[in-house]
């Protein structure tokens, strides 16, 4: 089952685009079997902005990076 995350970024200025590194194999069993396709791999998405929520797939890891600073330096 997905579950969905909702956030806010606070105290910091967003200083530009971010990036998500995910693994999200279609089963909690997979492999990486040498000659085979991997049954898992690792994912990386441009965003453009940070979403309001987030729907994070059963069995995954999701890294989510936004270069940022304190709010009013």
């Amino acid at each position: 089952i997905a579950h969905r995350l909702e956030w806010t970024v606070r105290d910091a200025t967003l200083t530009g685009p971010g990036r998500i590194w995910r693994m999200a194999p279609a089963d909690i069993n997979a492999t990486i079997v040498v000659g085979e396709t991997p049954g898992v791999a690792i994912e990386e998405i441009p965003l453009a902005t940070v979403p309001a929520a987030v729907e994070l797939p059963p069995h995954s890891i999701s890294i989510y990076v936004f270069p940022a600073r304190a709010a009013g330096r």
